[in-house]
């Protein structure tokens, strides 16, 4: 459901603790993310969990790309995450109880190479550094135990943005098959691992918890079950 900000704080003030709403967002627009930050805090009082969780992609190689498409896929995964992690943290810094942000990591955030979803990659790793400089500078403020910085991994989930991709290499249906969940399997698996943080008081300076879907261990062990005995061949995609 869609509402501006004055339905916003009316569905707010009808439904205290009941209300699931929507407030429309360019994440990348100057000032969008902090009128959504007002929004939100105007109708749930207090923010314990800000996930940025904004995203795009292109599949093709850097000399083909649409310079549209690929200037779309860097302003809304790092600047619209630098922008909402701005609202977010001026939020949870003015909370008495504080609160935690997560930022969304993905393929590239590692250092491992991206082709053919290079901007994507490079804006992911980018995200790596803004993590390690809003840490240094949480801390600095002196918000020990109020604000606390996380980062999310919830792995290859089948969303539209990672279908996408379907035949735009000759090892991406593989990789899809072998790696990639359904959306409410990740999320089974992510979102009481978020409460369980949000339920504790902000560590220092964004020491914070990392939750990972998708691991190293687990992705090697899914890709030689697959080698050794054919396990989940075909099972998103036709090979």
């Amino acid at each position: 459901m869609a509402a501006t900000e004055a339905e916003f704080k009316a569905l707010a003030s009808a439904r205290p603790g009941q209300v699931v709403a929507g407030f429309a967002c360019d994440v990348s627009s100057p000032g969008a993310a902090t009128a959504f930050a007002s929004a939100a805090a105007t109708a749930l009082t207090t923010i314990d969990v800000w996930i940025n969780n904004a995203g795009c992609t292109t599949f093709s190689p850097v000399m083909e790309a649409d310079d549209a498409a690929t200037a779309a896929v860097v302003t809304t995964n790092l600047l619209g995450t630098l922008l909402a992690s701005k609202a977010a943290l001026c939020v949870l810094a003015a909370q008495p109880t504080g609160g935690h942000l997560w930022n969304m990591d993905g393929a590239g955030s590692d250092g491992i190479a991206t082709p053919n979803f290079a901007a994507y990659g490079a804006s992911k790793a980018a995200l790596t550094h803004l993590h390690k400089s809003m840490k240094a500078e949480l801390k600095a403020a002196g918000l020990a135990g109020r604000v606390g910085l996380h980062r999310l991994s919830p792995g290859m989930v089948t969303t539209g943005l990672l279908m996408a991709g379907v035949g735009a290499t000759p090892a991406s249906n593989f990789f899809i098959n072998v790696l990639a969940e359904a959306p409410a399997d990740s999320a089974a698996f992510v979102v009481p691992r978020v409460r369980a943080v949000a339920r504790k008081a902000p560590v220092l300076g964004g020491d914070g918890a990392t939750v990972a879907f998708l691991t190293k261990p687990k992705a090697l062990g899914q890709l030689v079950a697959r080698l050794v005995t054919g396990a989940r061949k075909g099972k998103w995609v036709p090979e």
